[in-house]
């Protein structure tokens, strides 16, 4: 797909499991929902930080964002509206996040390396959330993390 929005190429992207839309990782903290149906843009949403990682949760309900200010955006895709936005413990820089497929669990993959997996009831309730468990493995940035279906396995990759 090549989507050109202000002149400025928009590869990075993901799209919504319930197939309505897709989000597009632009530039000064914005996030770009444009429709699959008619490919025009719906609304633009905005962070406070550049946007480094994005994910819809498995139902389409809501689009998690993270970016160099190490806040994780929580977005409710009926409204197009930030509901709620918390710290990533520890972090400095976010680098990628993704959610299990029953939207229990959240990863947040750091510069650093640190993952944290969150569940998803603690991270509604309180702005900076403790994580249910901290992987240290990676050295280098976290830039991909995954889930399998039954949210037994968490696969961690780095770019480097």
């Amino acid at each position: 797909m090549c989507v050109r929005l202000n002149n400025q190429p928009m590869s990075l992207f993901e799209n919504s499991p319930c197939g309505k839309y897709i989000a597009f990782r632009g530039e000064y903290g914005y996030i770009h929902i444009l429709s699959t149906k008619s490919k025009e843009l719906v609304c633009q949403l905005k962070m406070n930080g550049s946007v480094n990682a994005i994910t819809f949760s498995h139902n389409g309900a809501y689009l998690y964002s993270f970016g160099d200010d190490a806040m994780v955006y929580v977005w409710d895709m009926s409204s197009l509206q930030c509901i709620h936005r918390f710290r990533d413990e520890g972090c400095l820089n976010g680098t990628s996040i993704c959610t299990d497929e029953l939207n229990n669990l959240l990863a947040c993959g750091s510069e650093s390396g640190v993952v944290n997996i969150y569940k998803s009831s603690d991270i509604m309730t309180s702005s900076d959330p403790k994580p249910v468990k901290v992987v240290n493995n990676l050295v280098t940035a976290c830039t991909s993390a995954r889930f399998n279906p039954s949210a037994q396995l968490l696969a961690l990759s780095s770019s480097l």
